[in-house]
């Protein structure tokens, strides 16, 4: 079995190839004391939103996995208004002020 991906991922039970951008899985490296279970982790930019947002790609690899992990602990409706806040973000030079300034409106 494989699986196409434009990025590595950063877990996996299979093997990258990164020649030809594939998670390959080979049933003879899997572990037969368990159920045949494949699985592959990866973050994926939205380079278009980024780009939009912010003015180039700024969280991409581990950093936008501990940012997709972060949002989804949010608690509430935190999520949805961080979402209004950088749906609402352009490209500037107070870009870094806005984001540091940001606080949550429960507190």
């Amino acid at each position: 079995m494989r699986l196409s991906l434009n990025l590595e991922p950063f877990e996996t039970n299979g093997k990258w190839d990164a020649q030809a951008k594939k998670v390959l899985w080979d049933r003879s490296q899997l572990d037969p004391r368990f159920p045949l279970l494949r699985h592959a982790s990866w973050a994926e930019p939205e380079t278009a939103y980024q780009n939009g947002h912010f003015g180039s790609v700024v969280l991409n690899g581990d950093d936008l996995l501990i940012y997709q992990l972060w949002h989804r602990r949010l608690a509430g409706g935190e999520a949805e208004e961080w979402d209004r806040f950088v749906d609402g973000l352009k490209p500037s030079e107070k870009l870094a002020e806005q984001l540091k300034g940001f606080r949550f409106g429960n507190g």
